[in-house]
This record gives structure tokens, C-alpha cells and sequence, in this order.
């Protein structure tokens, strides 16, 4: 159950690797796939493999919809959970 945490405290990540960072990698993707959708320019060299972009560019590349302030986030994150209760609500009538 544990031999790959066992060997990657001996130095030997492979198996770690392969058992558990991978799924999680690819379940990852998939959900960035996913969840952005046409919007994703998955041409883009790394754009799924984990490379770093600044916010300009993670925009041109369709990693995020907007820049915005600390404020400006918050606000959206308020405005989403109240459209996701509000839909919850009517799928619970339906």
C-alpha cells in the first residue's frame, strides 16, 4: 500500500511518479480542458503542462477571462456562488 512512499524516502520517485503524480496530472488537465473549453489555446507550448504565464498572457492564451483587483475577484467569486445556488435551487424544483 505504501511501497512507493516507502521508495521515494530511498531516493526512487518513479513509482511515485507513475502511481500518483500522473493521475493527478492528467485528471488536472482534463478538468483545464474541460473547464475552459474553445477558450483554451491548447496549441500553446506547456499551456497544459504546467509552464508559467503572466497574467496578460494567460489571458491571450485563454488560461483566464480577465485581470482584475483583489476586490474585483472577490466580487466575481460572489457572483458566481450566487448563480450556481440560484441554478441548485431551480434543478431542486425540476
Amino acid at each position: 500500500k505504501n511501497a512507493a512512499f516507502e521508495a521515494a524516502k530511498k531516493g526512487d520517485y518513479e513509482k511515485l511518479k507513475d502511481e500518483e503524480l500522473d493521475p493527478i496530472a492528467l485528471q488536472f488537465q482534463s478538468a483545464v480542458k474541460s473547464g475552459r473549453g474553445d477558450k483554451l489555446d491548447i496549441k500553446v507550448e506547456g499551456i497544459i503542462s504546467g509552464r508559467m504565464f503572466y497574467a496578460e498572457h494567460a489571458k491571450k492564451n485563454g488560461l483566464i477571462d480577465s485581470i482584475g483587483s483583489r476586490d474585483f475577484a472577490l466580487k466575481r467569486v460572489n457572483e458566481i456562488r450566487r448563480d450556481a445556488e440560484v441554478e441548485n435551487y431551480i434543478n431542486s424544483k425540476s
